[in-house]
C-alpha cells in the first residue's frame, strides 16, 4: 500500500504528540484527532509506529492513548527504577508491592467507575 507524503507526516505529527502527551483528546488537538479517526492510512501508519516502539495506541471514548507494552522500558518504567522511585534505598520487594498495592487500592476507591458523571467518580 502506498502511502501520501502528507499522512505519513500527520501521522508522525501525532505518533510524536503521543509521546508527548501520552494521549490525543478531541478537545485539545481536534486537528490531530480528526485525521487519526477519519483516516484509515494515517490510523495504520500510527499504529504501525506505535508496534515499532513497543506500545499499543487505543482510542477509548474521544480519547486516543499511547500504551507501552509491559516489556517496554524506554516509555514505561522497570522494576528496578520504580522500586526506585517508590520506595527507600534499602527497600525490599516486599515494600515494593504493598506499595503497589496502596497505589491500586487508591485508584479502585476514586476511580472505581461509580457515579452519573466522571466529577461524582
Amino acid at each position: 500500500m502506498a502511502y501520501e507524503i502528507e499522512e505519513i507526516r500527520t501521522s508522525q505529527e501525532i505518533f510524536y504528540y503521543l509521546l508527548e502527551h501520552h494521549e490525543l483528546r478531541e478537545e485539545e488537538e481536534h486537528l490531530l484527532y480528526k485525521a487519526y479517526t477519519e483516516q484509515e492510512a494515517i490510523q495504520n501508519l500510527v499504529k504501525s509506529q506505535g508496534e515499532a516502539a513497543q506500545s499499543s495506541i487505543e482510542r477509548y471514548g474521544n480519547v486516543v492513548y499511547l500504551i507501552p507494552h509491559e516489556e517496554n522500558n524506554i516509555l514505561g518504567f522497570s522494576k528496578a527504577q520504580l522500586k526506585a522511585v517508590l520506595c527507600k534505598s534499602n527497600a525490599t520487594d516486599k515494600d515494593y508491592y504493598l506499595s503497589q498495592f496502596v497505589i491500586l487500592t487508591l485508584l479502585v476507591e476514586f476511580f472505581d467507575g461509580q457515579g452519573s458523571s466522571s466529577k461524582a467518580r
